[in-house]
């Protein structure tokens, strides 16, 4: 009861099937090169398999180009093959390389392969400006953070350079820090190589309170956690741009992140979720199925001596892998002798 995380997303957490005992084997390491090397991989579905489970849930996966599902190269396809001969159902995700087509990974003919939707839970975080109007974003960040109203610019006027264009995503060292002490900053996102994380951290150094960053639709959102950070689309960064260019002295407050339930469509397809067909087997359809995969409150150890509620927000079939191993598994209750090709089917 009461699960969290800083108080958002409060509420009963329970497994998809609470009765199930649970086995983990651990394959991965926390390690620059070779975290998930193929030999613990395999060792882990052997054990798996010498245990008798029944269920296996494995959210891993290779990198386009795809090897056939009889290369060593492919040790996914080949424990599982071995795995489900057995009578094991294997669950896998899909991969988080959409929403490009054919960038399905885990597709071989006899795996449940997951892609991720969305949730009709969000976090919506009201920005006031100065002239009273309220715009909306997203975040997670509900740090102590009660900043009152702030000054508020946008990120190329106060380019440590203005003749180039490394302000307007806000890359590390680009900000005049003497224009950005104690202002709320506004970024665009407009290149790959910039994310809300990594344009908070410049906006912190630079001396800034706060951070709104404007990009297209991408779901799932990440705590910035050393200052406030809001997502917004560019609809709203649009529209505080124009109010900060007509403003004398332009002001904003960030409030807290709220939970609100049922107000947005869903489930639909993640922006990120791995699209087919197959580039290995396109005539077999693949995802074979959706979950829930955008921001989900999950289960998550504390690190070093940080205290943790033991929740946190992630997104990514990662997640939405374990919500259908949680549904095979209560099939697999409810009919203890069907295989694991009519689970699948089912």
């Amino acid at each position: 009861e009461n699960a969290n995380y800083k108080g958002l997303a409060s509420g009963l957490a329970r497994g998809g099937a609470p009765l199930a005992h649970l086995a983990i084997y651990k394959a991965c390491w926390d390690v620059p090169i070779g975290h998930c090397t193929d030999a613990d991989i395999l060792k882990a579905f052997d054990m798996a398999i010498h245990d008798g489970v029944d269920v296996l849930t494995v959210s891993l996966g290779i990198t386009i180009p795809l090897f056939s599902y009889v290369d060593q190269r492919d040790t996914i396809a080949i424990g599982s093959f071995h795995a489900t001969s057995k009578g094991i159902t294997v669950v896998c995700s899909a991969g988080n390389s959409g929403p490009i087509s054919q960038t399905v990974t885990n597709t071989a003919p006899w795996l449940i392969t997951v892609a991720a939707t969305t949730i009709d839970r969000a976090f919506p975080t009201a920005i006031t400006l100065g002239n009273n109007l309220t715009l909306w974003g997203q975040s997670i960040d509900n740090g102590k953070h009660n900043l009152g109203f702030a000054g508020l610019t946008y990120s190329e006027r106060i380019a440590r350079d203005p003749s180039d264009d490394l302000a307007k995503d806000c890359q590390s060292g680009s900000l005049n820090e003497t224009m950005a002490a104690g202002k709320i900053v506004l970024c665009f996102s407009v290149s790959d190589q910039q994310d809300i994380v990594s344009a908070a951290l410049t906006v912190k150094e630079a001396g800034g309170v706060g951070l709104i960053y404007a990009q297209h639709q991408e779901d799932g959102l990440n705590e910035c956690g050393i200052l406030p950070c809001i997502k917004v689309d560019y609809e709203a960064g649009t529209q505080l741009l124009t109010y900060i260019r007509r403003a004398r002295f332009p002001t904003a407050r960030i409030s807290f992140p709220k939970t609100v339930i049922g107000k947005w469509i869903s489930p639909r397809v993640a922006s990120f979720s791995s699209r087919g067909p197959s580039t290995m087997s396109p005539t077999v359809l693949k995802p074979d199925i959706a979950a829930p995969g955008v921001d989900i409150l999950a289960a998550f150890p504390p690190k070093g001596t940080k205290k943790s509620s033991g929740f946190t927000f992630l997104s990514g079939t990662s997640m939405s892998c374990p919500h259908v191993a949680g549904i095979a598994a209560l099939i697999k209750s409810k009919h203890p002798n069907w295989s694991p090709a009519a689970i699948r089917s089912a």
